[in-house]
C-alpha cells in the first residue's frame, strides 16, 4: 500500500464529521436502523428493559465481599469469516495484509498472539476478521490457530493476558468495518463480550461476566497483577447526533477471581477519548495511559497513571528534552528487560505554520518514544523504517518488540535502539 493511499485511510477513520453529500447518502440507512430500532425497543420492553450496572467507589470495592457471579453459560457458536477450521501448522503460512489487529505476549507459551484486523489494508473495502494468529519471535513464525469455536470478528478491540486465568483476554470491539476512530459506526444495543484464549490447547472461551460495560469500541484496557484487576477505560459508544457517536469517559474494573466487571467513581480521570493506550507498569505497580481522539482535533497528549488497587487516577508531570505530540492510532508496550514504556507510530492533525499562514494536515508517524515510568522522562529512540499506524504491536519476551502492519513485520530491539524488517521477500499466500 503506498504512503498517499495510508494517509487517506487514516483522515478517514478519524474524520468525526460527514461532509452534506455522504450525510444525504445515509438517510436510507438511517431510516433502516429507525425501523430496526423500534423492534428492538420492543424486544427490550418484553424482556425486562435495560442491564443492571453497579457502581464502586474505591472504599467499597476495595472493602466489599467477592460476588458470586451467575453460572456462565455455554458458548455459542459464532459466524464467523471462514467457518471452516485451517490445519495452522503449515510454515509457509503468512497473515494477510491486515490493519487493526490486537496483539499480545503469552509468557507461559513464549508465544505472541494476534486477533481480528481487518483484511486488505483498508476498513472500508476490506474485511473485518476472526483469525487468530501466533508468532514465535525465536523462530520468526507465523501459524494461523486451528480452533472451531472462535470469537466473532471484530476490529477496536482490547487485548490483554490476565496471570490469574493464564491466558489472553478479548474484550469489545465492533463487526463494521469503519469501527475505527471515525466516530460514525454502529454499535450494538448490549454489553461488550469477553473471550479468553488458552494458547497451549488452542481453545477460546466465552466468559460472560457479570455485569459488563456497555458495547464500544476504540476503548484500552490493562491487567495488574498485584490486585487480579483488569481497567478498561473510554472508547467509542452510541450516536449522540445523525453522524456523531459518542466519546466515553468511564472507568471500569474486572474481578478475574470472580468474573465481574464494576463502574468505578473517581475524583479525577482522563478526559473522554478513544484510541488511545494502557500499560501496566510493575515497578510502580501503576497502570499508565496515554495519547487518545478527545473531543478535540489535536488529541490529549497527558500521561495519567491508574492504581488498581486504590481506585484511583492521577495525572503525572513528564519530562524530557523532547516530548511527543498528542496522537492516536498508536501502540503502547511495556518492554520488561529494560522497564521502559515505548510509545510507537500513530497519527494526528498536524498544525504548520508559515508566513502565509496557518495550515492543518493530518499526518502519520514512524516515531518511537521510550517513557521511564520511574522517573517520568521522555526520549525519542530510532524511528521506524517506514509509515506505521492502525498496526498491532507487543513484547516478544526476549527484549523486542514485534509489529505487524498490513502485511509487514517488524523487530524493534529495545536494548540497542534498532529495526529489523523480518517480512518475508516474497510473503506466502495468506491462509484462507
Amino acid at each position: 500500500m503506498a504512503d498517499s493511499d495510508r494517509s487517506d485511510l487514516l483522515a478517514l477513520l478519524s474524520e468525526p464529521v460527514l461532509d452534506e453529500t455522504s450525510r444525504s447518502a445515509l438517510w436510507p440507512v438511517t431510516i433502516t436502523l429507525f425501523v430496526i430500532g423500534i423492534g428492538v425497543a420492543g424486544y427490550i420492553a418484553v424482556t425486562g428493559g435495560e442491564p443492571s450496572t453497579t457502581v464502586a467507589t474505591s472504599d467499597t470495592l476495595a472493602s466489599s465481599e467477592s460476588a458470586t457471579p451467575d453460572p456462565v453459560p455455554e458458548p455459542r457458536t459464532p459466524v464467523t469469516t471462514d467457518p471452516t477450521p485451517t490445519t495452522g501448522t503449515t510454515p509457509t503460512q503468512y497473515p494477510p495484509e491486515l490493519i487493526a489487529g490486537k496483539m499480545e505476549f503469552d509468557p507461559d507459551s513464549e508465544t505472541v498472539v494476534m486477533f481480528g484486523g481487518s483484511s486488505g489494508g483498508s476498513w472500508t473495502g476490506g474485511q473485518v476478521l476472526a483469525d487468530t494468529w501466533l508468532y514465535s519471535a525465536s523462530e520468526n513464525r507465523w501459524r494461523m490457530l486451528d480452533a472451531t469455536l472462535v470469537p466473532p470478528q471484530r476490529a477496536g478491540h482490547a487485548i490483554a493476558y490476565v496471570d490469574s486465568l493464564g491466558e489472553v483476554v478479548v474484550v469489545g470491539g465492533g463487526s463494521d468495518p469503519v469501527s475505527g476512530c471515525s466516530r460514525f459506526a454502529l454499535v450494538r444495543d448490549t454489553e461488550v463480550d469477553m473471550w479468553s484464549l488458552d494458547v497451549a490447547s488452542g481453545a477460546w472461551s466465552w466468559l460472560s461476566p457479570t455485569a459488563p460495560p456497555t458495547d464500544r469500541w476504540g476503548h484500552a484496557i490493562a491487567y495488574d497483577p498485584t490486585s487480579d484487576r483488569l481497567v478498561l477505560l473510554g472508547g467509542i459508544g452510541e450516536f449522540v447526533s445523525r453522524n456523531r457517536a459518542e466519546l466515553l469517559d468511564d472507568t471500569w474494573v474486572y474481578e478475574a477471581s470472580d468474573n465481574v466487571w464494576e463502574a468505578v467513581e473517581t475524583e479525577s480521570a482522563p478526559e473522554a477519548r478513544a484510541c488511545h493506550q494502557m500499560v501496566y507498569d510493575p515497578g510502580t505497580e501503576l497502570i499508565y495511559l496515554w495519547g487518545g481522539q478527545t473531543e478535540s482535533t489535536a488529541g490529549d497528549g497527558t500521561m495519567w497513571s491508574f492504581s488498581a488497587s486504590d481506585l484511583v487516577w492521577t495525572e503525572v508531570e513528564t519530562f524530557g528534552v523532547a516530548t511527543p505530540e498528542p496522537r492516536w492510532l498508536h501502540q503502547m508496550v511495556y518492554e520488561p528487560s529494560t522497564g521502559l514504556v515505548f510509545v510507537i507510530g500513530g497519527a494526528w492533525y498536524q498544525t504548520t505554520i508559515t508566513e502565509s499562514g496557518t495550515t492543518k494536515a493530518f499526518a502519520s508517524s514512524d516515531e518511537v518514544w521510550a517513557f521511564d515510568p520511574q522517573t517520568a522522562e521522555w526520549e525519542p529512540r530510532t524511528p521506524a523504517p517506514a509509515w506505521i499506524g492502525v498496526h498491532a504491536a507487543a513484547p516478544t519476551g526476549d527484549g523486542r518488540i514485534v509489529i505487524f502492519n498490513a502485511g509487514v513485520t517488524l523487530i524493534y530491539d529495545a536494548a540497542t535502539d534498532s529495526w529489523e524488517d523480518l517480512t518475508p521477500a516474497t510473503a506466502p499466500e495468506p491462509t484462507p
